[in-house]
């Protein structure tokens, strides 16, 4: 069930113009939203909730501005959640990360250099990716999913570490491809599909936002014919 809610807030609504006739993304002009006030803010986490409680997953991204609201509002968001059964996905950076980790969400996912934010050093080889993935299950991550662009990610499990290959090209537009991941797996998810198809679903859903230059505009037949190019090789946890 797909649930969406509209909150009124008395400041504008944020925008920004990006010039790609270049071929590139490149900014022309920013005007963002005023943070929302105390009681906007209560309106919006009461809906996100009672609407999560009648989803199947919760995704939860970050705002723009990042600092647009109160940073423990994630891990309370995810931790309701968990408590009525609905299962989430993370894609933030810290803080709200950490914040979102205290709810023990189903999956985390961060690229490298979220990850090395979160451990607060930097990460360099496959081993230190791996590793970081782990500490991120010992925060309270169910899944931990380590990406790094058209390289392979890194997927722990308390059982599991996995290597999830995407497909290979060399010309496309990446903006987007994590967002488009994500919200394939939850869409499989939603579906009752298990872990290791969504996460190969996701990937491919990557791939496809990467042949585009829009923004999660990949079509279901195009992520369909990219499905048998995924790998996900098991490493043993």
């Amino acid at each position: 069930m797909s649930v969406v809610g509209l909150v009124s807030t008395a400041a504008w609504s944020g925008s920004y113009v990006m010039d790609r006739r270049s071929g590139e993304r490149e900014p022309i002009a920013f005007a963002w939203s005023a943070p929302p006030t105390r009681h906007e803010t209560d309106d919006l986490f009461s809906l996100t909730t009672t609407s999560a409680l009648a989803s199947e997953v919760l995704v939860v991204c970050g705002p723009v501005p990042s600092d647009s609201l109160p940073v423990e509002i994630y891990g309370k968001l995810v931790a309701d959640a968990r408590a009525g059964d609905t299962h989430s996905i993370v894609d933030l950076s810290p803080p709200r990360l950490n914040s979102a980790l205290e709810g023990e969400p189903d999956i985390v996912k961060v690229n490298d250099w979220q990850l090395a934010e979160f451990l607060g050093r930097g990460v360099s080889g496959d081993d230190d990716l791996k590793a970081g993935a782990r500490e991120l299950l010992e925060a309270g991550a169910r899944c931990a999913m380590v990406t790094r662009g058209g390289d392979p990610a890194f997927i722990a499990t308390r059982e599991h570490m996995w290597e999830l290959r995407p497909p290979r090209f060399e010309e496309g537009a990446p903006e987007g491809s994590g967002d488009s991941m994500v919200g394939a797996m939850a869409a499989m998810l939603a579906q009752g599909v298990a872990l290791e198809e969504a996460l190969r679903w996701g990937a491919a859903a990557g791939a496809a936002n990467f042949l585009r230059h829009g923004l999660g505009t990949g079509s279901r037949t195009v992520i369909e014919d990219l499905l048998p190019r995924v790998e996900l090789r098991e490493l043993g946890a």
